[in-house]
């Protein structure tokens, strides 16, 4: 097992009294964070429904890796990239790699199974062998026609525990960025609203997208050979849209925001006013705070005023992009939800 960094280590500390059964936890005046244990339980069954549900998607497709590869009925709420975790849980020296994992990783899957809070897999050992040798071979392929893999962002990549250790860390140590208020009758405070010109009816629009690798590069490249007069990103930087340096705050995956956004960002496509970035779940896990701090600072989208929404119009037309993420309520921030400062710009 590979030594731990000092990020790590303060973020294991931080999220071993976090995860503590309340009896085994250390006074309250020996930790430096108000918990409440109702709160974190709730959360926590949220990350178990979540991961029910994912351990149903993965058991379905694993059959549909086999010929004659029957389009399985999936569950709607699961998330693929968590499926593996419970089994993981039970099993975690078939993680691949398990010996260079840090141990925050390990010892998050342990304090959340103590708590009981990490179903039993239905997944088999069996079923285990057959997805990683499938996954190994490049033969597992996903109904949606997703290419699974063991490496960075992959399906079976640990790294994905990055989001859960970082909203916990967000929703009892730290605090979501400050969602922004619109000045009256002050344009440069206020959600962007500009006219599209004439000659601006192009739009590329990627989603899904902040990885800084290859299958990132592919994407950049055929949104700039389309030309178009707007870039939109929709949200989603991997794995966890960390900030750079946040003051006072400790995350996993330090700098994602910056290296797999801003400084990716398509160099001829940095004019003023013509590139736009969003939020989505995957930023959220750090409170935003690489979106609002890294992101929208830089000149490719000072634009949008701090904001992460707003409209663009002509004559025929209004496109308005929205924050569905910062309000979400649940743990993951799956489901989405508007402020009332959102719909009523669009009522």
């Amino acid at each position: 097992m590979t030594a731990m960094t000092q990020t790590e280590a303060d973020v294991l500390e931080k999220i071993t009294v976090i995860l503590q059964k309340p009896e085994n936890r250390p006074p309250s005046d020996q930790i430096d964070v108000a918990l409440d244990p109702a709160k974190i339980i709730k959360d926590l069954e949220d990350f178990y429904e979540l991961l029910k549900e994912s351990d149903a998607m993965l058991k379905a497709i694993v059959p549909y890796l086999k010929p004659p590869h029957y389009r399985p009925e999936l569950p709607t709420l699961g998330e693929i990239e968590f499926g593996i975790l419970p089994f993981w849980a039970k099993y975690p020296k078939e993680i691949p790699d398990y010996q260079d994992i840090p141990q925050v990783f390990l010892e998050f899957l342990k304090l959340v199974d103590g708590l009981g809070l990490i179903p039993q897999p239905t997944l088999t050992p069996k079923e285990y062998e057959h997805l990683k040798t499938a996954v190994q071979s490049y033969n597992a392929i996903s109904p949606d026609g997703t290419s699974w893999g063991l490496g960075n962002f992959g399906q079976l990549d640990y790294r994905w525990l990055e989001a859960p250790i970082n909203m916990l860390l967000v929703n009892y140590y730290y605090k979501k960025y400050p969602w922004p208020m619109a000045a009256l009758n002050d344009p440069a405070k206020s959600p962007h609203v500009a006219t599209i010109p004439e000659d601006g009816n192009t739009f590329a629009v990627a989603g899904d997208w902040g990885t800084g690798g290859d299958d990132a590069k592919a994407v950049r490249h055929a949104a700039v050979h389309l030309d178009p007069y707007y870039l939109f990103h929709l949200g989603d930087v991997y794995y966890t849209g960390t900030p750079q340096q946040s003051p006072g705050q400790t995350f996993l995956g330090p700098g994602y925001e910056m290296a797999h956004l801003v400084d990716f960002w398509p160099k001829t496509h940095r004019k003023p006013s013509r590139s736009f970035t969003m939020n989505s779940n995957h930023e959220m896990y750090t409170g935003a705070r690489g979106l609002f701090e890294d992101a929208l600072s830089s000149p490719i989208f000072a634009h949008q005023n701090g904001f992460t929404y707003g409209m663009l119009e002509n004559e025929f037309w209004q496109v308005f992009y929205l924050d569905s993420a910062y309000y979400s309520p649940d743990f993951l921030k799956m489901y989405g939800a508007l402020s009332e400062d959102q719909i009523r710009s669009v009522s």
